[in-house]
């Protein structure tokens, strides 16, 4: 059963346009939520003079969590940040795509039954959401740093990227690590992850990495799961298989399957692409069964080297020579007019051929 709201409220109001609760809250973390919110309410103020300090003590936050809800707004298009000598000096609230309503303070006459009407008016249908572009790398201060390395998420990336290395982290992999997690909005996982995957291809510089990172982010990819479904279709045995057959997409699940059986053959990458290439020029399409049935075949025959196969060529030649030497009517002419059995004639047949031409 649904309820009524209704209002007794005569103080200052904090006006929340619904585009942002319409559009951008349900994606938005609890925490960032609180954060737009509160600069909000500062805007009723005359001249709102604002600190991380205060705002982490007034929403009982750490600095490194106030820090990340402002990159997060700002990556939504929403909030403008502008920053002195290392130092936030200035946020602005940007509009909210077309539907955005004036951030205007309202007046203590304007009552919540005004307010709603007023919004009302102004707020049509919602546009579709547009994917935010890629933020550009920034440079943290150490002072940034050190508040954002106070977050117990960030804190225990920073220790399992400096496991995975193997080495004591320098400078560009942490800057590399906050720009991931707090702009990016990559998570413990996807960046561990993202880590493992470059590592696997024997990567370790960030240049690399954040590569990478911005593919992942442009695609839309924000799990750890999603992120090695992506690795896997451009590594290993589906990289190989791709790249001889020339298929310049992520493969499909039934693919994926029929290339994945091949493991218990256990060929090397050499096997495998001469197996492709053949596919290719054999029959003249990227045939996955085709390569099976050629790799099946290589794996009875007890295949292991490129020189096994060069054998199994002569092999099948020296056999169907063999064959043909034996059945020496098999190499005759298959033409019919010169295998047709010919007729002889008679002059006196040829006479009455003739008769019958002239009068038929």
């Amino acid at each position: 059963m649904g309820f009524s709201l209704t209002t007794h409220l005569t103080q200052n109001i904090t006006h929340v346009p619904n585009t942002f609760i319409d559009t951008y809250m349900p994606q938005a973390n609890g925490s960032f939520v609180k954060v737009y919110l509160y600069l909000l309410r500062q805007m009723t103020d005359v001249s709102p003079t604002l600190t991380i300090e205060s705002m982490a003590d007034m929403l009982s936050n750490t600095e490194a969590d106030i820090l990340r809800a402002l990159r997060y707004w700002e990556k939504q298009g929403i909030l403008s940040i502008r920053e002195s000598d290392g130092q936030i000096s200035e946020i602005s609230f940007l509009p909210l795509e077309n539907n955005a309503v004036a951030f205007s303070a309202p007046t203590e006459e304007m009552s919540a039954v005004a307010l709603s009407a007023a919004t009302e008016e102004i707020v049509s249908e919602p546009e579709p959401e547009k994917k935010p572009d890629i933020p550009e790398r920034r440079t943290y201060s150490p002072l940034q740093a050190e508040a954002l390395k106070k977050d117990s998420e960030i804190e225990s990336c920073l220790s399992m990227v400096e496991a995975l290395l193997g080495t004591t982290l320098g400078d560009a992999h942490m800057q590399l690590i906050l720009y991931l997690m707090s702009d990016l909005g990559f998570s413990l996982d996807l960046v561990i992850t993202l880590y493992g995957t470059a590592l696997s291809r024997g990567k370790s510089k960030p240049r690399y990495i954040e590569t990478i990172a911005i593919d992942w982010a442009k695609k839309g990819i924000r799990t750890a799961k999603e992120a090695e479904d992506e690795a896997s279709s451009f590594n290993g045995t589906y990289k190989t298989v791709s790249r001889a057959l020339g298929i310049n997409r992520a493969l499909a699940p039934a693919e994926k399957a029929i290339i994945d059986k091949w493991s218990s053959y256990h060929f090397s990458d050499a096997i495998l692409e001469e197996a492709c290439s053949r596919t290719v020029l054999q029959s003249g399409d990227t045939n996955l069964n085709y390569t099976s049935k050629i790799l099946e075949d290589w794996y009875k025959k007890g295949v292991t080297t490129r020189q096994d196969i060069e054998d199994c060529d002569k092999s099948y030649f020296r056999q169907k020579n063999a064959a043909a030497n034996k059945n020496p009517a098999s190499r005759r002419s298959n033409n019919k007019f010169q295998n047709f059995p010919q007729r002889e004639y008679s002059k006196d047949e040829f006479a009455d051929l003739e008769k019958q031409l002239l009068h038929p």
